[in-house]
């Protein structure tokens, strides 16, 4: 497993599939386009092919009188054949660690 950038050309039709397996995408892939391009996308690869993908996207939180970096976690998708390995955990934790590097001070995830 290595984890490494969203290349469209190489990653979209495996994308692409994983977003259908899980029901997020039916016939509209150049809605995909757009919600990756909105922020970081990473990628999980097995043999090969991009098996994981998290998006992250970056905000601003505000506290007190402060605005804070932020970057909101917006998406965790893994093929089934990824399931069960790990790889969106620590892609998630990956992809967080990369925003604070870039001075994010906040991260937000929800769950549906």
């Amino acid at each position: 497993m290595g984890f490494r950038a969203y290349e469209p050309d190489r990653d979209k039709d495996a994308v692409c599939r994983i977003w259908r397996e899980v029901g997020w995408l039916e016939k509209k892939e150049e809605i995909l386009d757009i919600f990756i391009s909105a922020g970081r996308a990473m990628v999980a690869e097995a043999g090969g092919s991009a098996e994981c993908l998290v998006l992250t996207e970056p905000g601003t939180m505000r506290y007190l009188d402060t605005d804070l970096p932020f970057c909101a976690v917006t998406s965790v998708t893994t093929s089934r054949i990824a399931r069960k390995q790990g790889f969106a955990k620590r892609l998630t934790a990956e992809t967080v660690a990369l925003d604070a590097a870039d001075g994010a001070a906040v991260a937000g995830l929800g769950t549906c």
